[in-house]
Parts: structure tokens; sequence; C-alpha cells
């Protein structure tokens, strides 16, 4: 609209201006947004919209930013996993050796390690990982706690002992914000269920409306959706009296899989 008042302004009166004003009015007119229909929850404060906002969001995926895709070679890669990490293993792996070294008679058994030699060994790890018989248990190979780049693994974590003097504590809405802490700012996408999540997805929760919580008037396989702030809630009605709920901040439309 700032636009269109600043060319109503304009002191020149050629016809070029007046078409290209009522050309800029009517594609105005015809881009113009529908209207926006709101939905009250039952708290009386949440309201979702119907219209999508464009918040600033993560658009790419987490990479490593310094990594040169033009020089991909096998070294590369692992340089990439083991920096100067690799020479605290060395010297920590003498030092152990040193303090052994009395055990043995002969000097080869406990002969001190190098950088090339350390590097040869965990690559020898990883294909081992990733080459190893389909009947071969993980614990067969090395011990470890079972992660490798294909198996969910855990990366942080709280020991729950039991009740704490402070309740505040143990309410999800603090553990998720601990748990999530080390991922701020990373850009990768976080899935929890309804426990931990910011606006519970239950049927007796006051932040959402009415519309998202019941299947009256709707058809078996249709979805509504709403909009509150940078959070979209998706409602899908897969059988006649039962209805899911599932709300994101880094989708701001709804899309289907027709497979």
């Amino acid at each position: 609209m700032t636009n269109i008042e600043e060319d109503f302004n304009t002191s020149s009166g050629s016809e070029c201006d007046s078409e290209y004003l009522i050309e800029s009015l009517t594609e105005s007119e015809s881009d113009a947004p529908e209207p926006d229909i709101s939905m009250t929850g039952k708290d009386g404060v949440s309201i979702w919209n119907t219209n999508k906002i464009y918040p600033n969001r993560f658009s790419t995926a987490p990479t490593n930013k310094i990594f040169d895709r033009s020089n991909i070679s096998i070294e590369n890669s692992f340089r990439l996993l083991f920096t100067d990490i690799m020479e605290i293993i060395v010297n920590c792996t003498n030092i152990k050796i040193e303090d052994t070294s009395s055990k043995y008679s002969r000097p080869r058994d406990a002969k001190l390690t190098n950088s090339i030699e350390m590097n040869a060994y965990i690559g020898i790890l990883f294909i081992s990982g990733i080459l190893r018989g389909s009947r071969t248990h993980f614990f067969d190979l090395w011990e470890s706690d079972g992660c490798d780049f294909s198996t969910f693994y855990c990366y942080n974590l709280e020991l729950y002992l039991g009740k704490d003097d402070d309740k505040s504590k143990n309410e999800p809405i603090n553990v998720t914000l601990r748990m999530l802490k080390p991922y701020w700012g990373s850009g990768f996408n976080v899935t929890m269920d309804n426990w931990f999540t910011s606006i519970p997805l239950e049927k007796n929760k006051r932040e959402l409306a009415p519309q998202f919580v019941s299947t009256k008037n709707r058809s078996v396989f249709s979805t509504i959706s709403g909009h509150l702030g940078i959070i979209t809630l998706a409602s899908y009605c897969p059988k006649p009296i039962r209805f899911v709920n599932l709300i994101s901040t880094k989708h701001d439309s709804i899309n289907f899989n027709e497979e």
C-alpha cells in the first residue's frame, strides 16, 4: 500500500504512469491474501490463524563450513573428524605404554606409537564397523555404547533419581530446555512426543481451539491447520471418531505425501 500511495503523489500526469498505476492496483487487488480466519483456544488467549506467517528460520541443513567440496578425498574427510585430538590421543597412549613397559621383557611389546600408526588403527576400526558381517555382534569388534553413523545414540542425558525438592526442575518444559541446550543455534530439528512439547497436544489442554480437538463435522482423512506465532499445528482425522494433532516450529504449510 505504501508504494501505491507514493505513485498517487507523483506529479507526473503522463498516460504511461496512469496505465502503470491502474495495472499495479489491479495486480494488488488480485494478489490480496484471503481473509484471515482465527480460532480461539479454550483458554481465551491462544489465537490460531489459518494464514501462515514467515518467521526467520534455518532453511539449510547443518554442515561443516570448512569442508571444501571441490577437494574431496578419504584423507581430507578423515581430517575433519580427527584434527588436534589425534595428537592428544597419541601422547596419552604413549604415556600409558611407558607406564606398562616395565611389565614386558621385549621392547617391541611396549613400543611407542605415532600419529601415522594411530590414524591407520582408527581407520581400520572405521572400516570394520562399516564392512562387518550382518551376523557379527557389535561388541565383537569393540566395546562402546552402541553408537555409529546410522544408529540412534544418546547425546545429552540426565539421571532421574526420584522426587526432587525443586518440583519445577522435573517439569517437562524445563527438562526439554536443558536437554536441547547443546543444540541451540545449530539448525538441527528436534522431534518430541506430547509430554515434552511446548504446547501440550492433548484433548483437554486449553491452548488448543475446539476445532482441533473434535471430529464433529470433519470428514475422514481431512486435515485442518492453524498458526500461533511461529508454531504450525495440523489436525488429521484418520477415522470417524479419532484425530491426531502435530505441531512444528519449522514448517509453515501442510504438505501431503501422495504415496
